[in-house]
């Protein structure tokens, strides 16, 4: 509902890769945080979806396909080569949210309180492939 009447929503998606150890706690291998911003374009009827790290964007029919290019990462580099070990094990954690903080003034102390609007998914978690 937001969205439709002019709300812009910043998502975010936080990245990490740890390498494994058994006798010790995982160590942070690398992080990084992905960021679109989704919005509805009044004038064009269309729902506009910006990728905040390289500037490409693109525009959809309905918020059903924006939400479900957002749910797609593929050829994301992550980490560099240089920094895997080839004999360790590492695994890769994956979350998204919507940023709370990037929302207008106006909205932002509606959104701390309601939790509707605390978005947010599991950390989902799975050994990285070379």
């Amino acid at each position: 509902e937001a969205l439709k009447n002019g709300v812009p929503l910043v998502i975010l998606l936080e990245i990490k890769v740890e390498k494994e150890r058994s006798w010790w706690l995982n160590k942070s291998v690398g992080e990084l945080k992905q960021g679109y911003l989704l919005l509805f374009h009044a004038l064009s009827d269309k729902y506009i979806v910006n990728n905040l790290n390289s500037g490409a964007q693109h525009d959809f029919s309905n918020v059903e396909e924006a939400l479900a290019s957002l749910s797609h990462v593929e050829d994301l580099p992550i980490l560099d080569a240089k920094l895997v070990e080839p004999a360790a094990r590492y695994k890769v954690m994956l979350r998204t949210y919507l940023d709370l903080e990037s929302l207008p003034p106006p909205v932002r102390p509606l959104a701390y309180l309601s939790a509707p609007w605390r978005l947010e998914s599991d950390w989902y978690q799975w050994p990285l492939q070379r």
